[in-house]
């Protein structure tokens, strides 16, 4: 990542022992900040208190302590992968008994207690290593979907490489051929994902990650060679879509 803009990391740590629950969260903040990362942490005291405090978030990554009163960590997961088979859940225990239900929940790893700060931060790493390869996957295979008189398509996001305004009309141009359809750019704009599409000209909607380089007056898309004009007006979205770009 360039341009010191950090992404965010959604966690939450689920612990009967509050001590432990905070020492988890402890060794989270203080990983290495060169990782450019905004760790933003969610603490409960039982698996009960956690479903509740994320049932309007989207975690990327659990900590689940498994043996707790009331709903267990294992139940807790159970509980989580009705909703999302994506996130990252790492079990806690002093106890091996309980390898099979977390291989049955596809748990990123089985933490045994008591965790030492170098043993979790080597995990972390690998963890977020993950996070970043689900992220892509995610981005990758968002879908934008094109619905003309004759057709409606699906076209994945990674194969679109710009938005041109012709009129009435838009034309997008894509690693596999180009489309027209009937719209407004403000209408595009709006279901776009903007962390991927950025305006650079009154005329000109682009991938940007599809950008290899730009100068005051044009981008370089990637694949084709195309350049595309960048008015004053939207340069600095075109210096800010390029800081985020991840390498």
């Amino acid at each position: 990542m360039l341009g010191g803009i950090k992404m965010d990391v959604k966690i939450a740590i689920c612990d009967d022992e509050p001590v432990q629950a905070e020492l988890i969260k402890s060794y989270i903040l203080s990983m290495d900040v060169k990782l450019e990362l905004e760790f933003q942490c969610i603490v409960a005291n039982s698996g009960e208190e956690l479903l509740e405090k994320i049932k309007d978030e989207k975690i990327d990554i659990f900590f689940l302590d498994i043996q707790m009163s009331g709903i267990n960590g294992i139940e807790t997961a159970q509980k989580i992968r009705e909703d999302d088979n994506e996130a990252i859940i790492v079990f806690m225990t002093g106890y091996r008994k309980y390898t099979l239900e977390a291989f049955e929940l596809n748990a990123f790893h089985y933490l045994i207690k008591p965790i030492m700060p170098e043993k979790f931060r080597s995990l972390m790493k690998r963890v977020l290593r993950r996070f970043h390869e689900i992220k892509v996957h995610r981005e990758n295979t968002k879908k934008f979907i094109l619905k003309t008189q004759s057709m409606i398509m699906k076209i994945d996001y990674n194969d679109i490489l710009y938005f041109e305004k012709n009129f009435r009309k838009i034309k997008m141009y894509t690693v596999k051929g180009n489309y027209d359809f009937y719209g407004s750019f403000k209408a595009l704009l709006t279901e776009l994902d903007q962390k991927i599409f950025v305006r650079c000209h009154q005329g000109f909607v682009v991938n940007k990650n599809k950008i290899i380089s730009c100068n005051n007056e044009q981008i370089l898309i990637n694949t084709n060679g195309t350049r595309i004009s960048v008015s004053r007006k939207y340069k600095n979205n075109i210096i800010r879509a390029i800081e985020s770009i991840e390498c």
